[in-house]
């Protein structure tokens, strides 16, 4: 980045150069004043500039922090189920490196008697454009089963649905008024 500056710096030193070549007359003393004057302006203008974009810089950095360390699992899928992007719990539930599960297959890591669950969820998800929500087993490697709750919609790039899953197999369910305890 600095080489970029150098370059710029260069170039415009050689616009300057061209376009003072063909001029006459030197400036008058009111056209100078109006000149540092409109330098000022635009200095703090572009320190007002660096205030909003170390303020935004600050607010993506925590937006950034709130994603990666949740305690459910974020996870953006495609309309065919791959893993585009997913946050640090997401994959501590699969079991593996975030960097080795983009564009992994999603339903890979679900239960083969609760896949048809979520290709259900997926596919009304990306026909209905509204929150759709599903309970499914996560089987991973040789750990015990996972019961999760998977909730997601299709945000405005309709060919990706931002999903969250949430451990829910120590939770109590209600069904048909007894309780129930999952265990595996």
């Amino acid at each position: 980045m600095p080489n970029d500056s150098l370059a710029f710096r260069i170039k415009a030193e050689e616009i300057l150069k061209s376009r003072s070549a063909g001029a006459t007359s030197l400036p008058t003393e009111a056209e100078l004043l109006k000149l540092v004057h409109e330098f000022d302006v635009h200095q703090i203008e572009l320190e007002l500039q660096n205030t909003e974009l170390q303020n935004a810089l600050t607010e993506a950095r925590d937006a950034v922090g709130l994603y990666d360390f949740a305690p459910i699992g974020y996870f953006t899928l495609s309309d065919a189920g791959f893993i585009k992007r997913l946050n640090l719990s997401g994959a501590a539930m699969l079991g593996k490196e975030r960097s080795r599960l983009g564009n992994s297959l999603f339903e890979s890591y679900i239960s083969s008697d609760t896949k048809s669950i979520f290709d259900l969820f997926l596919h009304d998800a990306f026909n209905t454009l509204c929150t759709q929500s599903c309970e499914v087993t996560l089987s991973v490697n040789n750990n015990p089963p996972v019961l999760v709750q998977i909730t997601g919609i299709v945000n405005g790039h309709e060919d990706q649905c931002l999903v969250t899953v949430t451990d829910i197999t120590g939770s109590l369910h209600i069904l048909e008024g007894v309780i129930i305890k999952h265990k595996f």
